[in-house]
């Protein structure tokens, strides 16, 4: 833990693009995956992220726990019991050209 207060972070919020209400309802984009897009647009907004930083999404997906097929997309009968990956959130093409602590960049 002494580690991760030592590197410079950032929080992408993109919870009005997967989080929105349409004619009064909740209007989710179940499977929004982070663009390359919305880290311009970040960056234009509040400089570039610094190399190594921790980057953190702001989804507003925690309001779908404990219900697992809503927060994870899938039934519960297929779920791994020992650790399921949730939606993947980040395109793995764009992580490919970060030097991001925690991603292989060979993925």
């Amino acid at each position: 833990m002494d580690t991760l207060l030592d590197i410079p972070g950032v929080c992408i919020d993109i919870y009005d693009k997967v989080q929105g209400v349409q004619n009064g309802q909740a209007n989710v984009i179940p499977n929004y995956v982070l663009t390359k897009e919305d880290i311009l647009e970040w960056e234009q907004k509040n400089g570039q992220i610094p190399p190594k930083a921790l980057v953190l999404l702001r989804t507003g997906w925690s309001k779908r726990w404990p219900n697992t097929f809503d927060y994870l997309g899938i039934p519960e009968e297929h779920q791994n019991k020992t650790g399921v990956k949730g939606a993947n959130l980040i395109d793995n093409e764009i992580l490919k050209h970060m030097n991001f602590p925690g991603k292989r960049p060979n993925m």
